[in-house]
């Protein structure tokens, strides 16, 4: 297809099989459709406009390549453009039952002003006429759903309607949480972390000079005096104030909670100065140990060179890396990649081969394999095929043809990807390629073992 300039009369967008959004209006079998929803392979399509007046059309649920290889399929009308980000639907999962359930309550309310017609109700059956576009206004339907809330005894007003309705287009469910359930927890409360910083450069500056640590109002007063000299035009306004002005007990409390006092004040910050890897296993750290409730959830990958030499292609022993993906959950290797590593002098005297021979190439295929099967290799024992494993085969063949042939490793997508700092990882290329399947990528602390220890832990057995 080829495409048409964007001013010109009739023009529509181009698209390919892999480019359809919710929401976009396409052209298939001389009819408008409107993509409602995605099921593996498949499309849903709504009628946007019947096909023959006044005949209901029931929705159309057909594989998108039958549809993208159509002689006449063509996207007349894009949806708003897709996020590059992930979805956050781990971290609604994960919320209390009860905040989950006013959420989708809400969401079903939002769709009924927005959409016409609540969820799960047949495309034949005409909108409410407080809800029906075509005989009222927006804000006359956010007015209608208010006072429908109203009248079964859940007070709203139609600003609060109108509010929900803006942070759902904008964060989809996520928008409709009760934003309480949502604030993390910092070792350091609600104080402003500008606060918390001048603390410890305090403490470092009198731990450099030598001096003592002195009395914790001493302390205090230190903090308050450097606040006030340093952020002097914030403290004017109120609103930017707020966080760095505290009350004494505030200040107290707070250093309690950092771990500070007349004792050990020095010893503290010099801790803290040393880094995560010295303070994440103090108790009462704010950070502990991860972990994940279903597969998936969290999946933790690593890089380490293997304690052994292979044989290479041509036939001499060679150092290889391995790179490894772990589910959390499920403690199961989901995707692994030895590549070889070339070391000693190249390219002339003088120069040397080091560093990593893994590139964010190899950890991108690290990441594919957890989304597909893995095929068996000739020669491999038949205890590790997956027909003879403890797995559903029979269910995984039905569902995905792939599984006939497949090795016994489970496919397990991961919904958080924990990685480590290395030059692999944090890559453009390998951050946005996790990104374009929906993975959310979160980088461990630095000498931090309990962020990331299943992988490391399995990497260092090589």
């Amino acid at each position: 297809m080829t495409s048409a300039s964007p001013h010109a009369a009739g023009a529509v967008a181009p698209a390919a099989a892999d480019t359809l959004a919710l929401g976009d209006t396409i052209r298939f079998r001389d009819g408008r459709w409107v993509v409602t929803a995605f099921h593996g392979p498949r499309l849903f399509l709504d009628a946007a406009e019947p096909l023959e007046p006044g005949e209901p059309v029931e929705p159309l649920i057909i594989l998108q390549t039958a549809v993208t290889s159509a002689p006449d399929f063509a996207v007349l009308n894009r949806a708003a453009p897709r996020s590059s980000l992930p979805g956050r639907l781990c971290e609604f999962r994960a919320l209390p039952r009860d905040v989950r359930k006013a959420a989708l309550a809400w969401e079903r309310h939002v769709k009924e002003v927005l959409h016409q017609q609540a969820p799960n109700v047949p495309a034949s059956t005409p909108p409410k006429p407080a809800f029906d576009p075509k005989l009222c206004t927006l804000r006359q339907r956010y007015q209608a759903k208010a006072d429908q809330l109203t009248q079964a005894g859940v007070p709203v007003s139609a600003a609060t309607v109108e509010r929900k309705c803006a942070a759902w287009r904008k964060e989809g469910l996520m928008g409709l949480v009760d934003k309480r359930h949502l604030r993390t927890a910092t070792s350091h409360g609600r104080v402003d972390g500008r606060v918390v910083d001048i603390v410890w450069e305090i403490l470092d500056d009198e731990r450099d000079r030598g001096l003592s640590p002195g009395t914790l109002s001493r302390l205090i007063d230190r903090v308050q005096q450097t606040v006030r000299a340093r952020y002097a035009p914030l403290l004017a306004d109120p609103k930017t104030a707020r966080g760095l002005v505290i009350s004494p007990a505030t200040f107290y409390r707070l250093l309690e909670r950092l771990g500070i006092t007349t004792q050990n004040a020095h010893d503290t910050a010099a801790r803290h100065a040393a880094g995560p890897a010295t303070s994440a296993q103090r108790p009462g750290s704010a950070r502990r140990a991860t972990w994940a409730r279903w597969p998936g959830e969290l999946v933790q990958i690593d890089t380490t060179g293997l304690d052994v030499l292979v044989l290479g292609d041509d036939g001499r022993a060679i150092p290889v890396e391995l790179t490894i993906a772990v589910d959390v959950a499920t403690r199961s290797i989901v995707g692994s990649l030895i590549v070889p590593k070339l070391t000693g002098r190249t390219g002339g005297a003088g120069r040397w081969a080091a560093g990593r021979a893994t590139r964010s190439f190899d950890t991108m295929q690290v990441v594919a394999q957890t989304t597909a099967p893995l095929p068996a290799r000739p020669g491999w024992a038949p205890e590790t095929f997956m027909e003879g494993s403890d797995l559903p085969f029979e269910n995984l063949l039905a569902s995905d043809p792939r599984f006939a042939g497949a090795a016994a490793r489970p496919v397990i997508k991961p919904e958080t990807l924990v990685i480590d700092h290395g030059s692999p990882f944090i890559s453009a290329d390998f951050t946005r390629a996790c990104h374009s399947l929906g993975i959310e990528v979160r980088e461990a602390r630095l000498r931090t073992a309990v962020d990331k220890p299943r992988a490391s832990y399995c990497a260092s057995l090589g």
